[in-house]
């Protein structure tokens, strides 16, 4: 069900910033340009959200304007990829794992960064077909 209605808003969203899509690709951007540019903006957010709040929540907000219209562009110009879809994931990652390591540091917590670490680490192997089981015998 929620992957239904993430469908259906993709299909609005497509709609609604297609144009912009287009533009960008008439300009040569492709999408993986836009989830590589969506890094630096995603980590620096997440890792400095707890120090200097402001300027953190304006790179954030960059990041997921970047990671948004990368899939828009992808699917608007029909340019998406096995590998635009697996570098997409793995910035998301990138930037999960900065904000859990940061609350880690500054708030000194240890069970939510453990085991959101830990729940991305399995997501990823499970991503990228690597079985557990045949690496701990």
């Amino acid at each position: 069900m929620v992957y239904r209605a993430l469908k259906v808003l993709k299909g609005y969203v497509d709609v609604a910033f297609g144009p912009l899509a287009r533009l960008l690709h008439f300009f040569g951007v492709k999408p993986t340009h836009l989830t590589l540019l969506s890094l630096p903006f995603g980590v620096y957010g997440a890792w400095f959200v707890f120090d200097d709040p402001l300027p953190a929540t304006a790179a954030v907000t960059l990041y997921f304007i970047f990671d948004f219209m990368d899939g828009t562009l992808a699917r608007v110009t029909g340019t998406h990829s096995d590998f635009g879809a697996r570098l997409d994931f793995a910035v998301d990652r990138v930037v999960a794992a900065t904000f859990l390591l940061s609350y880690f540091f500054n708030e000194g917590a240890v069970l939510l960064p453990a085991v959101g670490l830990a729940l991305m680490l399995f997501i990823s192997l499970e991503d990228f077909k690597i079985n557990l089981s045949n690496i701990l015998r």
